[in-house]
């Protein structure tokens, strides 16, 4: 990974129109550096409604495998955030951030198991990532998995103590 000056991580852009002309210049390879934008820069560009900009930072971090931005980027697709929605892919952002161990992210692929794998349901894996949220104080996730347990949901037998 390139670094610039300030230690901060960059991506070097090529400029495919390069390979097709026949025109001499001077830095052929490496035509512009544009800084990686960091991740607590894309949250706070989220929360002042930069959509733009967040999607751009979340897209660019979740490519070079940052886990929180994976959650972020499936966030945008799920909930359709300056980007076309895409269920599937958040999906799947959503299961590899929550196997890194990003507590909402967990939290976010129970609920996907729960309501978007219709006859496909593996309660094994909607109470095993349920759990390892509320293991973590995800209030959310506690709130669902006490459900779970005290009223015996889909087909577990029903625990009070486990549940509360």
């Amino acid at each position: 990974m390139l670094q610039d000056e300030t230690n901060n991580p960059t991506f070097a852009f090529i400029d495919s129109d390069w390979f097709d002309s026949d025109e001499e210049e001077e830095d052929p390879i490496c035509k512009t550096f544009r800084p990686l934008i960091s991740l607590e820069e894309g949250i706070k560009a989220h929360n002042e409604k930069k959509y733009e900009i967040a999607w751009e930072c979340f897209k660019n971090q979740s490519e070079i495998d940052n886990p929180k931005a994976k959650y972020w980027k499936a966030h945008y697709l799920y909930n359709e955030i300056n980007v076309s929605k895409d269920v599937d892919e958040a999906i799947k952002l959503y299961k590899e951030a929550a196997d890194e161990d990003v507590t909402e992210a967990s939290f976010q692929y129970a609920m996907c198991i729960l309501h978007h794998h219709g006859n496909n349901f593996n309660r094994q894996d909607y109470e095993r990532y349920l759990r390892k949220a509320a293991d973590r104080k995800h209030i959310n996730a506690q709130f669902h998995l006490a459900e779970f347990y005290i009223h015996g949901n889909f087909g577990i037998e029903k625990n009070l103590e486990e549940g509360t």
